[in-house]
């Protein structure tokens, strides 16, 4: 529920309960701080805000400032290319609530941003129109979803906005807000998720901005862009960074392949390739940080090249050898040589979408011979064109994933199976779910006549951290020379990890944004992985559990896992944590 926010009409009753020293009624609460209503009556003088909001006040070109825009326009971009179909629309304000850009993958999100005057430039600081899903969130700096009649002005009353404030990674400074907008529909609730994902992949592409040789990148790509219409391009280690209006006549497997001939670029910088628009002439130039290049791009000249068409990379390999992780490998390996298709369930950022894959999952990077399907977007996309695609995805791809199978509703599900079984080869379809434990995985195994396989949270193969480490350094700064000492290497591996590979891959980028060589001490980790952990009612109350389903399975271990519903690397690792013998 939102938080009361104070109404233009009681300002007046504001002024004479702070004026009499009295505490302030605002929705049922009591706000006794004359600051609030100060802020109030000085926006009111300031804007000038009727007591009925009709309209949504604009502001010129050169009054904005496209800082934000421009780090982000490329991330942002690609978002809304996942909206298709659903008539969402995409916002970016920065942090007085303006909207520095908009976007929709086609008209009826466009219409519907018409229709509710949301424009570039458009103020919906909360101030000016009320409660919305871009003041709103600016104002309480957090997620927050506005439905229909929570707006304050009349003319939202349709929409449905959900927005979520956008944090420098660094510095924590609230830099704007990010918005999905869209008529009001069943299932709005999914938007949440939606845009968590956002700000998760904005926040880490603003992490990678933060390098120097990026920021020289970005400097040099900004005047480029704003001097011409040629495309412009910018790559980084983890992929496409930047680019300009002119660059969006490209594919997403244009890019692989114009970065992938500009890395075979001679002395002077040049390089030619084929796109899905035709042959291109490459202007490359290199800056600081393996991987950070930029690129523009003319079409060829009539002159003949030699250079042949680069091929896409190949897939990178899972990293992991500890015993738990190569049991899992080996489950789905034994898996994938029966006639039915897979699950894989696990906590949030345990890596099922890699293990489905069997290679590094990189969203920038798709493999040609896998396709990934995302069943959360079905409301969103629409059932009938959600399995249009993955007809057509079976059709042409050798292997399908489809993630999040634990969010479509029971109908929905059962179309899913049925079309999976019907498939000469089943075992052509992996499917992930993110369940909170294992028995929940089973029954909606049971549900899909799938064989199961449980990802391991990072806490499960703590013998992993080492190398994981190492891969996610040369990843977010390929030649950098990092390294754990022993002490901060124990550390990790005792720490319960709740974030899983992704909370690892962030503190590796934060130790990164600090230096690039040397050896990590224990003193540089977070307060909350340093700390020893002590041992309270819930270890020894788990402790105990695990001494009686041993006694019950008289030492067994595989017994004792199915007595309490887990894994048996995670009764291995508490025996071991709880030095308990069988």
């Amino acid at each position: 529920m939102l938080s009361p926010r104070i109404r233009p009409a009681q300002i007046d009753s504001a002024k004479e309960a702070v004026l009499a020293e009295a505490p302030l009624p605002v929705g049922g609460a009591v706000v006794a701080s004359q600051l609030i209503v100060d802020s109030w009556l000085r926006s009111k003088a300031a804007i000038g805000m009727p007591e009925r909001v009709t309209d949504v006040p604009v502001l010129a070109e050169d009054q904005l400032d496209d800082s934000l825009l421009e780090v982000l326009h490329t991330p942002m971009a690609s978002f809304a290319r996942s909206l298709e179909g659903t008539g969402v629309g995409l916002l970016l304000a920065d942090q007085q609530g303006r909207i520095l850009d908009r976007w929709a993958a086609n008209s009826n999100g466009l219409d519907h941003l018409d229709r509710v005057g949301t424009v570039r430039g458009a103020v919906l600081a909360e101030e000016v129109v009320g409660t919305n899903g871009v003041g709103t969130v600016i104002a309480t700096r957090r997620l927050t979803q506005v439905v229909t009649n929570e707006h304050y002005s009349e003319f939202y009353r349709t929409a449905v906005c959900t927005g979520a404030p956008l944090f420098h990674p660094i510095s924590g400074e609230l830099l704007g807000a990010v918005t999905l907008s869209c008529d009001a529909a069943p299932q709005t609730e999914l938007l949440q998720a939606l845009i968590r994902t956002l700000t998760a992949n904005l926040e880490q592409h603003m992490m990678t901005m933060e390098q120097p040789g990026t920021r020289q990148l970005l400097d040099e790509f900004l005047r480029l862009a704003r001097n011409g219409s040629v495309p412009v391009i910018g790559f980084g280690a983890q992929g496409l960074l930047v680019q300009n209006a002119s660059a969006s006549q490209f594919s997403p497997v244009d890019f692989q392949l114009i970065r992938q001939a500009a890395a075979e670029a001679d002395s002077r910088g040049r390089a030619t390739g084929e796109t899905s628009v035709g042959k291109v002439d490459l202007k490359i130039e290199r800056f600081p940080g393996a991987g950070n290049i930029l690129v523009r791009i003319t079409p060829a000249s009539q002159r003949s090249f030699t250079a042949s068409v680069p091929r896409l990379r190949t897939a990178e390999p899972l990293v992991g050898k500890s015993n738990e992780w190569r049991d899992t490998l080996a489950q789905i390996s034994r898996a994938r040589t029966t006639s039915r298709p897979l699950l894989i369930v696990g906590e949030p950022g345990s890596g099922k979408t890699s293990l489905a894959m069997g290679q590094i999952y990189r969203p920038a990077q798709p493999a040609p011979d896998i396709a990934i399907m995302d069943s959360g977007a079905i409301p969103m996309v629409g059932t009938r064109r959600w399995f249009e695609r993955l007809e057509q995805h079976i059709e042409e791809h050798h292997r399908i994933v489809i993630r999040n199978i634990d969010a479509p509703e029971q109908r929905t599900l059962d179309g899913i199976r049925t079309l999976v079984a019907s498939l000469p080869r089943p075992n052509r379809v992996t499917l992930t779910a993110t369940v909170s434990d294992e028995r929940e995985g089973r029954d909606l195994a049971l549900s899909l006549g799938s064989h199961l396989v449980v990802a391991p949270p990072l806490r499960e193969h703590p013998n992993d951290i080492a190398s994981l480490w190492s891969h996610f350094a040369e990843r977010e700064h390929p030649g950098s020379k990092i390294a754990l000492d022993p002490e901060a290497l124990r550390a990790l591996q005792r720490y319960s990890w709740p974030g899983n590979l992704r909370e690892l891959q962030t503190l590796v980028a934060d130790v990164l944004s600090r230096r690039k060589f040397g050896s990590v001490t224990l003193d540089e980790l977070p307060e909350a992985i340093r700390s020893p952990r002590t041992t309270g009612l819930i270890e020894r109350a788990e402790e105990e559990a695990i001494r009686r389903a041993l006694l019950e399975a008289g030492g067994n271990r595989l017994r004792a896992a199915e007595i309490l519903g887990v894994s048996r690397a995670t009764v291995y690792r508490k025996m071991k944590s709880y030095k308990l013998s069988s």
